[in-house]
């Protein structure tokens, strides 16, 4: 829709709207918090992620049985193929090569140089390598590593399997147990935990909102 959400359907307060280069760190610091908010449920927001998170790979755990095992086996695979020296770190060097390969069209239709649109294309690699390694490198070593590569797509893919669950649930009372558990797995274990709480207070103040509606 318009207004907050831009005309692509990706919230603004997100800072989507500078292309290049993407603000990773946002991303990756504010990932779960984020997740719990209605922007995560814009796919296109989403989306823009998925080329850095996924190192332009195409993941998918939908029937499997056990999702994670799923996750964690197409990260090897992905690792594998941008590890291009196989020495179990993916380093700038190896990420550039890799965003390269898929090439990039400029949304400049008024621009006929091939010399212009092929340095376009450089800076483009060059800008989704440095921010994939910033994304995912997270004790700072300057290269990815298979473990910071699994754990970045397990996160994002909690975010992204909340947010499609959000959309399809229509009964209030489940969604509620949904977000119950999710939040005690992902970010706190305690009954006493703040998020828990707040979140039933939400949820009564929806109900008596929803009564006094029906009482009208």
């Amino acid at each position: 829709g318009e207004g907050a959400a831009g005309e692509d359907g990706c919230s603004v307060a997100t800072t989507f709207q500078f292309q290049d280069p993407q603000p990773v760190h946002q991303w990756k610091n504010f990932l779960t918090r984020w997740g719990l908010s209605h922007y995560s449920r814009e796919e296109p927001c989403l989306e823009r992620m998925e080329p850095y998170v996924f190192l332009g790979s195409r993941f998918t755990a939908a029937g499997s049985a056990d999702r994670e095992a799923a996750l964690r086996a197409q990260c090897q695979k992905a690792f594998a193929a941008a590890d291009a020296d196989g020495d179990g770190a993916v380093g700038r060097d190896e990420l550039l090569t890799l965003y390269a390969r898929f090439g990039f069209r400029p949304p400049w239709t008024e621009v006929t140089s091939q010399k212009l649109l092929e340095q376009a294309a450089g800076e483009k690699a060059q800008w989704m390598a440095e921010d994939a390694l910033l994304y995912h490198d997270s004790d700072g070593d300057g290269v990815v590593s298979l473990a910071e590569f699994e754990d970045s797509v397990l996160k994002f893919d909690a975010v992204k399997s909340r947010a499609k669950k959000v959309k399809a649930t229509k009964s209030a009372s489940k969604l509620l147990s949904s977000e119950r558990a999710w939040i005690q797995k992902h970010m706190c274990m305690q009954e006493d935990c703040p998020l828990l709480q707040q979140l039933d207070r939400d949820y009564d103040a929806w109900t008596q909102r929803k009564g006094r509606r029906a009482e009208l």
